[in-house]
């Protein structure tokens, strides 16, 4: 039932559990699974309410290396539950849920799955985004060399848009490699300073794409043929893609807080969200990823290293601390021991094939699990950043239109 699948969490990490990676870290948002079971039990119609009186209360993280190990835990498990339930989506035909509510449950999947795919897509997303905005600075830029140039009005820094964007681009690239980096080898602990100059980076990078975002919207706004109605406006490739996405996106922020009648967070926290933004897909999400082995609950406070031991024993006599160690009394004892040392050179032992114990073999696979999530992770945003930029990409979509205004992937994100 829920509550034995609930419960499973808690023997995850003991000595004796058989339970894999995946589960480990699918666990760490129990939360989760237990809506999942309870919604997904078989010949059972149980549902889920909000309750808006409940209240809860959370440790909030007070500074940003608690925030990134406690996301580590958030963002995997989410990760990993979002995917159980995917896969066992086939359990809600079994429910006794009625027809209505099984298709809505289906649509919600879908919904799910395309948001998941996004999320796992949103490092090279998040850089694409960036690389078409410079592209339209770029194309600005270009047409100053030629007899006809556009206007510099376009450009939100009237003519130095394109190597504005370029230097910052190159920073955002440098940025997102040392992400990497860290993540693998440092604790957020040991590297505050870094993790600090990355998120005003991003800030900055932030600031700079809204910016320009923004711009780009008033002046295509301003610059638009209205005769032809909605039709006409939907047929113009800039404003459909700059002014109504944009307009979508902000707009439903507005409009979800107006809903829910608490509409005060646009104001007091808006901006720090927007700054916040592209450090929490490019730091949180790569550190997250880069730490599945670890699958530790990371709570606010359990952030230390662990001590090693000392080799000395250390004692206190009268006040003061002493170290307590074996030295030869005299010749004789020296002369032993080298005696010791000489045979055994002499008489070798075999030399004894360890084999490791369950708890190195449980280490060696979470590792390898973690690398080839990384790599996956890492190659397939790649190869989706390399395609959409090439030329060879921009080709073919502008052979599709003579503009050369079309761009089909950054359509498809907005």
């Amino acid at each position: 039932g829920p509550l034995y699948e609930y419960f499973k969490g808690e023997l995850m990490h003991t000595d004796g559990s058989d339970s894999s990676i995946f589960q480990a870290n699918m666990y760490l948002a129990e939360d989760r699974i237990l809506c999942f079971e309870l919604v997904s039990k078989r010949r059972e119609n149980y549902i889920l309410r909000y309750v808006r009186a409940a209240k809860a209360v959370t440790d909030v993280p007070d500074s940003l290396d608690e925030l990134i190990s406690q996301r580590r835990r958030w963002l995997n498990g989410s990760f990993f539950a979002t995917f159980y339930a995917l896969v066992h989506w086939y359990r809600m035909v079994r429910t006794s849920h009625s027809l209505y509510r099984r298709v809505m449950l289906t649509i919600e999947l879908i919904y799910q799955t395309i948001s998941m795919i996004f999320s796992w897509f949103s490092i090279s997303n998040f850089y694409l985004a960036y690389f078409f905005l410079e592209q339209n600075l770029k194309a600005i830029y270009d047409s100053q060399k030629t007899p006809n140039p556009d206007s510099l009005n376009a450009d939100p820094f009237h003519g130095a848009g394109y190597i504005v964007m370029e230097v910052f681009r190159e920073l955002y690239i440098l940025a997102l490699v040392m992400q990497f980096v860290l993540s693998l080898g440092n604790r957020p602990q040991g590297t505050k300073a870094i993790y600090r100059f990355s998120v005003a980076l991003f800030s900055v990078i932030m600031v700079i794409i809204v910016y320009v975002a923004m711009y780009s919207v008033v002046y295509t706004a301003v610059h638009t043929d209205y005769d032809g109605g909605v039709v006409g406006l939907l047929k113009q490739p800039k404003f459909r893609d700059i002014v109504i996405s944009m307009a979508a996106t902000y707009g439903l922020y507005i409009i979800s807080s107006l809903l829910y009648f608490e509409p005060w967070h646009m104001v007091t926290s808006f901006v720090q969200y927007m700054l916040w933004l592209p450090s929490s897909i490019n730091i949180l999400m790569v550190y997250a990823f880069c730490n599945t082995h670890d699958v530790s609950w990371g709570t606010k406070g359990d952030t230390g290293a662990v001590a090693g031991l000392s080799h000395a024993k250390v004692g206190t006599e009268g006040g003061r601390k002493f170290a307590e160690i074996s030295l030869p009394a005299d010749a004789s004892d020296a002369l032993k021991d080298y005696e010791t040392f000489i045979d055994e050179l002499k008489n070798p032992k075999e030399v004894e094939v360890k084999k490791r114990d369950a708890a190195t073999k449980r280490e060696d696979a979470n590792k390898t699990f973690r690398t080839m999530l990384v790599l996956s992770w890492m190659t397939s945003n790649i190869v989706l950043a390399m395609v959409i930029s090439s030329t060879w990409f921009a080709d073919v979509v502008t052979k599709k239109d003579s503009t050369g205004s079309t761009n089909v992937y950054l359509s498809f994100i907005f």
